[in-house]
């Protein structure tokens, strides 16, 4: 087990299960607090301006059948992926089917969700939080279609579907003899592929293609869909002037007459709804074709922007939605009901080569499926509840086409994979786990770096010391460090002198201990005139400790040959010594705080912490400022200690109140620094964090106890504060 937290970011866990998690502690005040001046306030004793808790979180992984789900790998994210959320967190289940893992959160989030694509438990789920300890069994989802079959028998021949399982007469299996039918292809869990001139059924399962139909130069040009109203294929051919209908049968392909009020210029991507209606795509254009009255009628959709032209739609009945990949690999979903197309997943990532993907199609699941024309790769696109995506991943190698189609009935049973580690044979062919041929395609059984994490679960498959991470406060998203400046004297309360954005991302091996720190900070903002340095200290490590620091851009700091300061009997890294400089202008200049001052982009540093051995905790990062040009004058956080370098003489003048270790704070207990778990839209420069943020009084009066999103953009005076949206 690995235990992480922020702010001060890593305690160990009997630390963590002795402040319960993160309580804050109740005000203990004898009078009512109130404003003593700008931006002065009478602190609640013990307050500290903490703006996260710290959450033990335990996920307890149950198949179906209750028992446990090891290897399965999860992804934890602070909102709904369908929302924008930010990885926070990734890890795989133990022999027992539990993934534990300690993380301070921002204090106004009240939920976490959880993500695994493992097979047995494949969704998203959400985890709501509390103070202590957190216990969560997740269980399968299932997206089972509706049937009454055990009820009622599907009569065949009499249009109707009788035993609610959404296939009519010849779709329904039930009716595989009846003799009407025997040109039909029932529901079946195989997909079908138009290839070039040939029409082919797949089984994607065991990665096997049977050719029923073709050589034929009229298929050659068909696109389509599966009628789950009478068991036919229908397709249109987009090529001619005057599209007709085409129905795909065992032994042929029938021509109907024209399409009335068809559309000029059809696209290549089509499928059937489950109303018997094709339904062709073209540049935000859907045109609606009912196979039995022939009759055309067309949808337009605003443009969303971005690449939305697809060489093949499908029709996904169980979240009502039609979904194409485009040839940049950017998912969309159309919603016909609201009229709108949406991207809602970039997974140029992970297929890592562009260009058209020609055949669709979907189960009974809602997973998506489609084939990229120039690989022949087939990936299954996993869906939430809500029709969004959650994961992707290659299932097998196909043919390599320029030219071809996918066909699917959406009710048909979900192809059967193996599915990994789990010691049984998943998919009956005699071979289980890494035997089976359905789990080469993949990472499953590939440990690249020789850690004992297999590359499918591995964060980091080429490095030997790390398989699990940890992000704060997310990936693709920063907290923010605000400074006074004017220490030991009190400022003007706008917390804008410096603001250092930051991402910490944690390297855990697979034992869940942390071997290395990325530390992502951008310099956001200058409201203050005197050169400034920004540092870290790492509390709870020796420089002997750290086996290389790179990244930092310093050049009036004495390092050791590690790259820690030197001079220090605590670890000390300094990422910068100039703001100014990297910002380029010159002390004296104000930057990004206010009207007329100069506005320029944040600069961006990345510093790489290599830590010698493996450690269950990193303790405390401890931020700190400097300035003046001069190093021995430190600024950090309320109750955070100071460097050996800093002038520790200036503690109790002028307005520092500090006594023993209660440290850089004011009388009435107010700080010099903020660290926020959002990217901070600051105050502008001379107005006080109480005028910019006006929930920020209550929020410190309550100790935290109301009012903890008070930082967020919506709960701001949008003029006495910077655009950062």
């Amino acid at each position: 087990m690995f235990v992480l937290s922020h702010y001060h970011f890593l305690f160990t866990l009997s630390a963590l299960l002795a402040l319960t998690y993160g309580c804050v502690k109740e005000p203990d005040w004898k009078t009512p607090p109130v404003v003593l001046e700008e931006g002065e306030i009478k602190v609640p004793v013990g307050f500290e301006f903490a703006m996260q808790k710290s959450h033990g979180i335990e996920i307890i992984a149950r198949n179906e059948s209750g028992f446990p789900v090891k290897s399965a790998k999860f992804s934890i994210y602070d909102a709904p992926r369908s929302d924008g959320g930010h990885k926070i967190a990734e890890g795989v289940t133990d022999e027992t089917g539990v993934y534990r893992f300690t993380s301070l959160i921002a204090s106004h989030l009240h939920s976490v969700y959880a993500y695994t694509q493992h097979p047995d438990i494949l969704g998203g789920q959400e985890i709501n939080l509390k103070n202590g300890n957190i216990t969560f069994v997740f269980e399968p989802v299932s997206y089972a279609r509706k049937t009454d079959a055990t009820l009622v028998a599907e009569i065949c021949g009499n249009g109707m579907d009788d035993d609610g399982d959404g296939l009519f007469d010849c779709a329904d299996p039930d009716c595989d003899d009846y003799p009407a039918c025997s040109d039909c292809y029932s529901c079946q869990t195989n997909f079908y592929q138009r290839i070039g001139d040939y029409f082919k059924q797949l089984d994607i399962s065991l990665s096997t293609y049977q050719q029923i139909l073709g050589p034929n130069a009229v298929l050659g040009a068909l696109h389509g869909g599966y009628n789950t109203r009478d068991g036919y294929f229908y397709a249109v051919n987009s090529l001619t002037n005057a599209p007709r209908l085409y129905k795909i049968t065992r032994g042929s392909v029938i021509e109907s007459a024209p399409i009335v009020n068809c559309p000029a210029k059809l696209g290549v991507a089509a499928d059937m709804d489950t109303s018997g209606n094709l339904l062709v795509y073209n540049a935000l254009k859907l045109a609606k074709i009912n196979t039995t009255t022939l009759v055309a009628t067309e949808q337009t959709f605003p443009n969303p922007g971005g690449n939305t032209t697809f060489a093949d739609i499908v029709y996904d009945p169980v979240h009502d939605f039609v979904y194409g990949m485009g040839s940049t690999c950017i998912f969309y979903k159309m919603d016909l009901s609201h009229n709108t197309i949406t991207a809602v997943a970039d997974y140029s990532f992970y297929i890592r080569q562009t260009g058209g993907f020609g055949a669709a199609w979907t189960d009974s699941d809602g997973s998506i499926y489609v084939s990229q024309n120039a690989t022949g790769k087939i990936f299954q696109i996993f869906m939430d509840a809500n029709g969004d995506p959650l994961d992707i991943e290659l299932k097998i190698y196909g043919e390599i086409t320029g030219n071809n189609d996918g066909f699917s009935c959406p009710f048909s049973d979900a192809p059967s994979f193996e599915i990994p580690y789990n010691e049984i044979d998943d998919d009956g062919d005699g071979f289980l786990d890494c035997a089976d041929r359905d789990l080469s395609t993949g990472d499953y059984c590939i440990d690249g770096d020789g850690d004992g994490v297999y590359n499918a679960l591995d964060a980091y498959p080429t490095d030997g010391n790390a398989s699990q991470l940890v992000y704060f406060p997310g990936e693709n998203v920063f907290g923010a460090y605000a400074f006074e400046d004017q220490w030991p004297r009190k400022g003007d309360y706008d917390f804008n002198d410096l603001v250092m954005d930051y991402q910490y991302r944690y390297a855990l091996n697979n034992q869940g201990e942390i071997t290395r720190l990325r530390a992502t900070y951008r310099v956001a903002a200058v409201g203050g005139v005197f050169q400034m340095g920004f540092g870290i200290q790492l509390d709870n490590f020796t420089p002997s400790q750290i086996t290389s620091v790179t990244g930092t851009q310093t050049s009036t700091i004495t390092k050791l040959s590690n790259g820690c300061e030197g001079g220090q009997s605590k670890a000390v890294i300094v990422v910068l010594d100039n703001a100014h400089a990297l910002m380029g202008a010159t002390p004296g200049t104000i930057i990004n705080t206010q009207y007329g001052s100069l506005t320029t982009a944040p600069y961006e540093i990345t510093i790489e912490i290599d830590l010698e051995g493996s450690h269950a905790t990193i303790g405390e990062i401890n931020p700190f400022i400097f300035t003046k040009g001069e190093r021995f004058r430190e600024i950090h956080f309320k109750n955070m200690a100071p460097t050996d370098l800093a002038d520790t003489r200036l503690f109790g003048t002028e307005d520092d109140n500090t006594t023993g270790t209660q440290t850089y704070q004011t009388s009435s207990g107010m700080p010099w620094g903020l660290n926020l778990p959002v990217s901070f839209t600051h105050p502008r420069e001379q107005i006080s964090i109480l005028d910019a943020f006006p929930d920020f009084y209550d929020w410190v009066l309550s100790a935290s106890t109301t009012n903890q999103d008070w930082y967020l953009p919506a709960n701001s005076v949008l003029e006495k504060r910077v655009q950062r949206e």
